[in-house]
């Protein structure tokens, strides 16, 4: 039998429910602690290892990028080195000067071979004292943008033997005329003219064997420029 409430719904018996509300809470944060317990079951054996093995593998090629990086700054560091010493070996050949030519064309020169003829008849030359130095030792100043060089002092004693008391001047001024003509003095990089320094001497006769002597103390200067190859062009220096 079907029984039907015409009672207002103001005035209708409410229906009871089954479910304890307790029971919905503790069921919810029961849900809530597995949830938890899980995401951190998770973290802690799935995402953290993860992490770990990727931090490593990070290290490690840290690591490595930075055994390559200090073995890239030892290469460029014996490069460097190599570099410098290129350079002082460069500098030193450019600075050296050879004098075996120069010497053998002083030496033809005074014994007039090669070539090699006094202007004037009737004198002969000989060099008594001989010394070469550097005249501009290392710490002495250049000029602003002047270009490196190094210049040696020839300093020489020579001894002329005439055999006219009155032509000792045309025995000098030939003596001047040759040297500035020879080989030896154009061809070495002597500067300025070989009587720049002469102030005159005063000639004796010699008794022993009747010709006159004059000595001749001079100082003259040979310079060298100094030219260096670019650097790594593993050039030599003209």
């Amino acid at each position: 039998m079907i029984k039907i409430n015409l009672l207002p719904p103001e005035y209708r018996r409410k229906r009871q429910t089954s479910v304890d509300p307790r029971v919905i809470a503790a069921a919810g944060g029961a849900i809530i602690v597995i949830a938890s317990i899980a995401i951190w079951l998770w973290l802690q054996f799935v995402r953290l290892p993860a992490a770990q093995a990727l931090l490593a593998q990070r290290q490690q090629e840290l690591a490595e990028a930075t055994a390559r990086a200090e073995k890239v700054r030892q290469i460029d560091k014996q490069i460097e080195d190599f570099e410098q010493l290129h350079r002082t070996i460069t500098e030193l050949i450019a600075r050296k000067v050879l004098w075996a030519r120069t010497l053998d064309d002083f030496a033809n020169l005074l014994t007039q071979h090669g070539g090699h003829r006094w202007t004037r008849d009737g004198f002969e030359v000989r060099c008594t004292n001989l010394t070469i130095a550097p005249a501009n030792p290392a710490g002495t100043a250049v000029a602003r943008n002047a270009p490196a060089a190094v210049t040696y002092a020839f300093r020489a004693t020579f001894r002329i033997l005439g055999d006219q008391r009155d032509m000792v001047g045309d025995y000098i001024q030939s003596f001047f005329r040759t040297i500035e003509a020879s080989t030896f003095w154009r061809d070495h990089g002597f500067a300025g003219r070989p009587d720049a320094n002469y102030r005159g001497q005063t000639p004796r006769l010699s008794p022993e064997t009747g010709k006159v002597i004059i000595e001749l103390p001079l100082e003259w200067r040979r310079t060298k420029t100094v030219t260096t190859a670019p650097s790594g062009s593993g050039g030599r220096a003209p």
